[in-house]
């Protein structure tokens, strides 16, 4: 049986899988190349990873934000914004589309199979060493 302490030291290991989220980042012609993309360990208050995408379907921009496309200032009249909320999110092509202002989060398991695979590693040996 798993001690108090143990529960707890279990949980303290999978904080940062929770709290940190890994955004793409890019800027202009570099983001027509994945090879030159920077993934990016986003800071505890980001919420999302971004795309942006101008009226000729080019992504010119990627990153953190802690906004939704609602609230992101500096976005381009014509381009779209798209939010996810899962690592690397922003490296793939969305769903469907949203106008600049709106938001689409897209769909993933990632964030929660690295949450899952954290706590089994983290209760496996606390199981077998005894």
């Amino acid at each position: 049986m798993l001690t108090v302490k143990q529960v707890a030291f279990c949980m303290l290991l999978t904080l940062p899988v929770i709290a940190a989220l890994i955004c793409e980042t890019c800027d202009g012609e570099s983001c027509s190349e994945p090879d030159r993309w920077v993934q990016l360990l986003c800071s505890g208050e980001t919420r999302y990873c971004y795309r942006l995408v101008d009226q000729g379907d080019q992504v010119y921009r990627r990153g953190c934000t802690a906004l939704n496309c609602t609230m992101m200032p500096g976005i381009s009249v014509g381009s779209t914004c798209n939010v996810c909320d899962s690592d690397k999110c922003n490296g793939r092509k969305p769903i469907r589309q949203t106008s600049a202002g709106g938001g689409d989060v897209w769909g993933s398991t990632g964030s929660t199979l690295d949450l899952l695979s954290s706590v089994i590693l983290c209760i496996l040996p606390v199981l077998f060493v005894q």
